[in-house]
């Protein structure tokens, strides 16, 4: 995968992306995030046309490769603190 998407992921994205790649459902990303569990479908979906991704697995595996490129691509510059509790954790 050396690939990098040809179109820079939005904040809200590379948030999606990164609960994701700490295993989170969908349900507590939208919790975490404080939007729908459609609103997250609709942000995986164009996730993974970014990244070129056929499911979760491929888009987290792509992120972990291609994390520093990605969150210096994004469009507002403003990554989400990475500090938040692991799956299993209290939210």
């Amino acid at each position: 995968m050396k690939r990098t998407p040809t179109v820079p992921l939005t904040s809200r994205e590379m948030d999606v992306l990164r609960l994701l790649a700490r295993g989170y459902t969908n349900k507590r990303i939208a919790a975490t995030l404080s939007i729908s569990p459609k609103t997250v479908e609709a942000c995986l979906t164009r996730l993974y046309t970014k990244l070129k991704a056929r499911n979760r697995v491929q888009a987290v595996t792509y992120f972990l490769i291609h994390r520093k490129s990605l969150e210096s691509q994004e469009t507002d510059g403003q990554p989400l603190d990475d500090s938040s509790s692991p799956p299993g954790g209290n939210s």
